[in-house]
């Protein structure tokens, strides 16, 4: 068997080696070009392909962020996508791609902006949501729809801003009724309220500083005079004059006062009509003991 496999090893090298060397080389330029084809094969399936990811990357991109597209990146991706039918090379896709990278990072800012501020106010909504009326939570949800088509950070600020001033309204509910109020009347409030609030801290009238700036508000009279009167008289409740809700020293003839509310909005009705809307009165207070102006000039540069 053996003498058998090298006789036939023989005869083939005998064959080759009779092979003329055209034939040789004619069988090698053969392989060559099949390579080349192959090659060209494999390249237009690369080129295929790289055209379906990037019409998948693109489909799924334009869903995904459909409410954070502008009308004209959602044109380009659009027209992108439909000019890979000519594209002819690889680079070229590539060079597309990263054009339609640049639209969604543009669009994926926007979106991640929109969920940050989605989700901080939607946990203040259930920090508030037990002051909140009906109309503050319409408003509410107005704003959320609108916060989800913004399409700019110039329409994320202003509708952030319109967050804001909803919630510093509801933050007012535990104390004042705010709904339906005017931006200004709202941060007007706000403001003094916290500002009286900490000037009474401690005293019989802890906690009436909004109060008293909304009253101030709606006599349109200085929104410290009241707190400043009143601890210049009472020690802001502590010695209060006849009624317990006298703070500021009523004595010619003063109404009944149910409340600490009510004798705020007594007080100021009455004082505002005396003074005739003066918003700061206290160079018409000479003569008046206490009520000098100097005492209560004094407590109101506290607040």
């Amino acid at each position: 068997m053996r003498k058998i496999i090298r006789l036939f090893a023989c005869v083939m090298l005998a064959l080759a080696m009779s092979v003329p060397a055209e034939f040789a080389f004619a069988h090698s330029d053969v392989f060559e070009a099949a390579s080349l084809s192959t090659q060209k094969v494999d390249t237009h399936k690369q080129l295929v392909k790289s055209k379906d990811d990037l019409r998948k990357y693109i489909s799924s991109g334009a869903s995904k962020y459909k409410l954070d597209l502008t009308a004209n990146q959602k044109a380009k991706l659009s027209k992108l996508k439909k000019s890979l039918a000519k594209v002819k090379s690889i680079k070229s896709v590539k060079a597309k791609r990263k054009v339609a990278y640049s639209l969604f990072k543009k669009a994926k800012s926007i979106h991640k902006k929109k969920s940050s501020a989605i989700k901080a106010f939607g946990e203040k909504r259930s920090e508030w949501a037990g002051y909140m009326t009906a109309n503050q939570k319409s408003k509410y949800k107005e704003l959320v729809a609108k916060m989800r088509k913004a399409r700019s950070t110039e329409r994320i600020s202003t509708l952030r801003g319109r967050f804001e001033k909803l919630f510093e309204q509801v933050a007012l509910m535990p104390y004042v009724n705010s709904d339906g109020w005017s931006s200004r009347h709202v941060t007007f409030v706000s403001d003094w309220g916290k500002r009286n609030n900490d000037f009474l801290w401690g005293t019989p009238m802890s906690g009436l500083g909004y109060y008293i700036a909304d009253s101030a508000w709606r006599h349109d009279i200085d929104p410290r005079l009241y707190s400043a009167i009143a601890n210049v008289e009472s020690g802001c409740g502590v010695a209060p004059y006849g009624s317990p809700y006298n703070c500021c020293g009523w004595v010619w003839n003063p109404p009944y006062m149910y409340s600490y509310q009510d004798g705020i909005d007594k007080w100021h009705d009455f004082f505002a009509g005396w003074w005739k809307g003066d918003w700061y009165p206290i160079d018409s207070m000479h003569g008046y003991g206490a009520y000098g102006p100097w005492y209560v000039n004094v407590e109101m540069e506290k607040i």
